[in-house]
């Protein structure tokens, strides 16, 4: 497999095709990560804030045509689309916003106090149901720590992924702050082992999250893990189907 493409789920249309980043590729925007992460450790926490800003801007000016991506690669309704793409914003505005709360010093009785400082490069791997409120709930803690973020999209929803990039690059953010790795899932415990890794966020199955716990745990890696549940969804005989198809097409339904 040289390439991934992907495709509109309501009529099959081929949307584009991706080709797979080679080794060479990788070890460029692993190398890169890194260098990065060591730029950011001098970089100050206004400057931090400054970015997250810019990058809501980017994202707050960006609305319609990633709210269009998404529609098109996974087939989320228009409005609920555009709520996901103004959240995102939200939350960078939130983490700019809050820094000195979210990043002042915990006293702890009788040992000192705990600071939180950045790790290192971390490895996002994110599913398409929401496609860029998964992304950006890891990038913007991530940004404002000083973490540069590589992210191991869903492959139904690499378009999505690019267009994250391209908000970051309109927003004028250094372009390690958030680097795709456009590979197939067999390739990914490599780079969980890499030693310029330092963490592992996964949004994903319960089979996905065993993989993924068991090879950070033998590199030693903090990992985040958030798994499917097993609520069932449950359609009574006296549901109103018609109602409720007719409120998700007028977006009415949340997404939080």
């Amino acid at each position: 497999m040289a390439s991934i493409t992907t495709h509109n789920p309501h009529n099959g249309a081929t949307l584009k095709t991706y080709p797979l980043h080679s080794p060479e590729e990788i070890e460029q925007r692993l190398a890169r990560a890194q260098r990065h992460a060591l730029t950011l450790r001098e970089t100050s926490l206004e400057t931090r804030q400054q970015q997250l800003r810019a990058l809501a801007h980017a994202v707050e000016q960006s609305v319609e045509a990633l709210a269009k991506r998404a529609t098109e690669e996974m087939g989320k309704p228009i409005k609920q689309a555009r709520a996901e793409v103004q959240k995102c914003a939200s939350v960078c505005h939130y983490y700019a916003d809050n820094a000195d709360l979210l990043l002042a010093p915990q006293a702890v009785e009788n040992v000192g106090e705990v600071r939180l400082e950045p790790l290192g490069p971390i490895l996002a791997i994110m599913p398409w149901n929401f496609p860029y409120w998964q992304v950006f709930r890891v990038l913007a803690p991530a940004m404002l720590l000083g973490n540069p973020v590589l992210l191991k999209h869903a492959e139904n929803v690499w378009g999505c992924a690019h267009a994250i990039v391209e908000t970051l690059k309109q927003a004028e953010l250094p372009k390690a702050t958030l680097q795709t790795l456009d590979i197939p899932v067999e390739r990914i415990p490599p780079i969980i082992e890499d030693p310029r890794v330092y963490g592992v966020s996964l949004t994903g199955s319960e089979r996905a999250g065993r993989d993924v716990a068991s090879q950070a745990g033998r590199a030693l890696k903090p990992v985040v893990l958030e798994l499917g549940g097993s609520d069932p969804f449950i359609v009574l005989q006296d549901a109103d189907f018609e109602g409720a198809v007719h409120g998700l097409n007028d977006g009415m339904l949340g997404i939080y």
